[in-house]
């Protein structure tokens, strides 16, 4: 029996915004605490910041999708990528220095303030 290879990648903020605009299939993460997904995001990403979130996510996404994740500075994201290669997730990429390095390079970002509970 063959075994399909996980994939993940850890890029920089140019080439994780030249992939996630350039892939069909994808799944945005942010992994960053509730609060600070709510006053600012990477367009398009879904809050997952706890465990029981990302659990719950997992249970409705697309496996097969390319996952990219991010937090404020990245340590955040290596413990969900860990997650999700456990949870069979094939292809997974990481924003190396987080969305501070994001909104410091100004990458765009959603600021638009729409949460009012968790």
């Amino acid at each position: 029996m063959l075994l399909s290879a996980i994939h993940v990648q850890e890029v920089g903020t140019a080439d994780f915004y030249t992939l996630l605009n350039s892939s069909d299939n994808i799944v945005l993460l942010d992994v960053r605490v509730f609060e600070e997904y709510c006053e600012s995001r990477l367009p398009g990403a879904i809050w997952a910041g706890k465990k029981a979130v990302l659990d719950s996510l997992l249970n409705e996404l697309d496996k097969t999708a390319t996952f990219f994740i991010y937090c404020d500075i990245g340590d955040r994201t290596k413990a969900v990528s860990r997650i999700l290669k456990k949870e069979k997730v094939k292809h997974i990429v990481e924003l190396e220095e987080g969305f501070i390095a994001w909104k410091r390079e100004n990458f765009p970002i959603d600021k638009e303030r729409f949460c009012e509970d968790e």
